[in-house]
């Protein structure tokens, strides 16, 4: 028996060490760091973020557009006489940013040295170009498409292409207004924030409505599969896949019980 007391005492002290790890483990430890105009940020309406391949963050705010480098803020001027209101930035495939402004788009191009803004359309200007744009989409393709209140535009090697839409998708939102859906096939679907489906078509170069009537409000998009996306909707989040032609198969509401 006192030769088995040793072995007992080591076993306990490995069973206590186990038991030590496993709380330690589940331990967690949080890091706060707030940026405001008390530290660092000089403003704080801070509508859109995204990182380029560098690794920098950017902020769209209503002050313009902010990187952090080395937990400093760099604004990036914006030419003289141009709005200072941005709205969203997104990365693109080239690594390069696209910024939207309230009267216009620009490209950023990642650097640790620089912060300029190369624009890339001016809006508001005549009835081609983008009125006060919303929203900017890259798709498979690498063509970059632009939604504003009402319609939608494509951009062409520095030129723009508009689609009209009927004027039952006027978006009653300051910030919304159509989400692109693209499925891994290359079909490319965009709904209205008043809720109306449209395919594009490649052939004919437009965008045909689809015999679906949701009638619900669409606020916001996020693909979550080959087909399938989740919509944020005037009705709760929304599950939507589509077939191998962009019709609608599948529709599941989650709503409040």
């Amino acid at each position: 028996m006192t030769k088995l007391l040793p072995f007992c005492k080591l076993l306990i002290t490995i069973l206590l060490l186990i038991v030590s790890c496993e709380i330690h483990a589940q331990r967690t430890n949080f890091r706060f760091h707030e940026y405001n105009k008390q530290n660092k940020l000089n403003e704080e309406l801070v509508k859109y973020t995204v990182q380029d391949s560098l690794g920098i963050y950017y902020f769209a705010t209503d002050a313009g557009v902010y990187s952090l480098i080395n937990d400093n803020f760099f604004l990036y001027e914006v030419p003289k006489g141009k709005s200072h209101y941005f709205k969203e930035l997104i990365r693109l495939k080239s690594g390069n940013l696209l910024a939207l402004s309230d009267d216009a788009i620009y490209k950023i191009n990642p650097s640790f040295e620089s912060n300029d803004l190369e624009l890339v359309l001016e809006c508001n200007l005549d009835p081609v170009s983008p009125k006060y744009p919303k929203h900017v989409f890259e798709d498979k393709k690498q063509q970059v498409w632009i939604s504003d209140y009402n319609h939608l535009y494509r951009l062409n090697n520095g030129t723009v292409e508009k689609y009209h839409m009927d004027e039952q998708n006027l978006t009653s939102s300051y910030a919304r207004s159509f989400q692109f859906l693209e499925c891994d096939n290359g079909n490319l679907i965009v709904v209205s924030q008043r809720g109306w489906f449209y395919n594009y078509n490649q052939k004919s170069n437009s965008f045909e409505k689809s015999s679906y009537q949701p009638g619900f409000l669409v606020h916001s998009s996020f693909k979550i599969g080959s087909n399938e996306f989740l919509l944020g909707t005037s009705q709760g989040i929304i599950k939507i896949i589509f077939d191998f032609k962009g019709r609608v198969v599948i529709l599941r509401r989650y709503q409040r019980i």
